[in-house]
């Protein structure tokens, strides 16, 4: 996944997966994010993130600990979006 920088729509910032599509709930947490940090820290702070699904992801975890990482993971960032 990456981060894309869209200063001219409504959401600052995008989060895109691998396949080309955004990934909502994440887009809406990072955008969430300039409630509390700077505009610059935003992307530092999503380059950690996406690190993190992107290793859950991974073939580095059993399958077990990895589901229930990245489902984990998920909520965290959903719940950002309904606040």
């Amino acid at each position: 996944m990456k981060l894309v920088s869209t200063p001219d729509l409504d959401h600052q910032y995008q989060v895109v997966r691998p396949d080309g599509l955004p990934d909502v709930p994440l887009t809406l947490f990072a955008n969430d994010l300039l409630r509390s940090l700077s505009p610059s820290s935003v992307p530092i702070y999503m380059r950690e993130v996406l690190a993190a699904f992107d290793w859950a992801q991974s073939d580095a975890l059993p399958s077990g600990i990895a589901g229930a990482f990245w489902d984990r993971l998920q909520r965290c960032g959903a719940c950002s979006g309904n606040t």
